[in-house]
């Protein structure tokens, strides 16, 4: 009986009952730590990696405001004139037709960065085919595109997805974070254009006199009055009309977002 009444007033139960409880106290306390260390570290990275995309896409919108700013394109398209294509008698060899030429390309400064300016200019030129006034205009797409990436050391990779509106030769530049689905950091670029071309009436005009020979066949009066008929020289004028279109960039405007 005695036992029993001193089992009944022990307080080693309670003891380890208040242990545990406190351990459990504190295991509770160190997760919360621990899970609040881990989450700000998480969001640390995370800042980290946002601000080096964000530097990314900054720099590379600059570079290209540096690369393309002000930036001249030139293209030319000429017709060449026979005057002998008037001639009403018979003639040899055979009268010129006009003949009208476009440049194989444009004319710029690669500079430094030469890749981009060349990509820049194969849209350029094609738009260029598009508004010619000797040559029969080429039929081409009202916006042209065009994808290069910029990377560098110290910085994620940046796509640009390069857009020209054929019409106005507008170039928009979107620069989003390279294999990234998220757009919080992207960046336009947009270039307009000062495009100068001449009509046909205002083009530069150049005469090369004498500059092409035939013979015609005509009535020529001998010594004895006698008339025959015979083929004699005749040279005659070609003249060269050239219109030259001048396409030139602004220094650039960045915007946050990507602008379609």
């Amino acid at each position: 009986m005695r036992y029993l009444k001193n089992k009944l007033n022990s307080q080693k139960g309670t003891s380890v009952l208040l242990a545990l409880m406190l351990f459990f106290v504190c295991f509770m306390v160190a997760s919360a730590i621990l899970s609040s260390a881990t989450a700000n570290g998480d969001k640390l990275r995370q800042r980290e990696s946002n601000q080096k995309e964000f530097l990314s896409v900054s720099s590379a919108a600059n570079l290209l405001k540096d690369i393309i700013g002000s930036i001249e394109y030139t293209g030319w398209e000429t017709n060449t004139v026979y005057e002998c294509y008037g001639e009403l008698l018979n003639i040899r060899p055979e009268k010129h037709n006009d003949q009208a030429e476009i440049s194989p390309a444009m004319d710029y400064n690669a500079g430094v960065e030469a890749r981009i300016r060349a990509d820049l200019e194969d849209m350029v030129y094609e738009a260029f085919t598009s508004h010619t006034q000797y040559m029969p205009p080429v039929v081409v797409d009202k916006v042209l595109t065009k994808e290069l990436i910029i990377s560098g050391e110290g910085m994620v990779d940046v796509k640009v997805v390069m857009s020209l509106n054929s019409e106005t030769y507008l170039l928009t530049c979107a620069l989003t974070v390279k294999d990234s689905g998220q757009e919080s950091n992207a960046m336009t670029v947009i270039f307009k254009a000062r495009v100068n071309v001449p009509s046909k009436d205002s083009a530069d005009m150049e005469i090369n006199p004498d500059a092409d020979t035939h013979e015609v066949y005509k009535q020529v009066e001998e010594e004895d009055g006698t008339i025959s008929w015979e083929w004699v020289p005749k040279t005659y004028d070609i003249t060269v009309y050239t219109i030259q279109t001048q396409i030139t960039y602004d220094g650039g405007t960045i915007t946050k977002g990507v602008f379609p």
